[in-house]
């Protein structure tokens, strides 16, 4: 099965996603590239909670989330941010 990985910007740009993340979400690797991760939230507000909470704490571990897939289907995730840089940039990896 594998871990899904993803690399956002502190804009929310993805700049990575690895073959696992982009399976479960129903998108190619290359489609990914570039989103706006925003669309992966089933409640786009859920994704500014987090980041708030990413601020406050320095990492994210375990929340619970609702998530979109392709198809507009929704399912429950586990996930976690931690911070790191991409290219020299600041980064979150999830």
């Amino acid at each position: 099965m594998g871990v899904a990985i993803s690399d956002v910007t502190n804009e929310g740009v993805i700049h990575y996603a690895n073959p696992r993340f982009a399976e479960i979400f129903g998108f190619e690797v290359e489609d990914l590239i570039g989103a706006q991760a925003n669309g992966l939230y089933a409640n786009p507000e859920d994704r500014y909670r987090i980041i708030k909470e990413f601020e406050e704490q320095g990492e994210v571990q375990g929340v619970e989330i609702k998530l979109n897939r392709s198809d507009d289907t929704s399912f429950w995730a586990l996930v976690s941010f931690f911070d790191t840089q991409y290219e020299g940039k600041p980064a979150r990896m999830g």
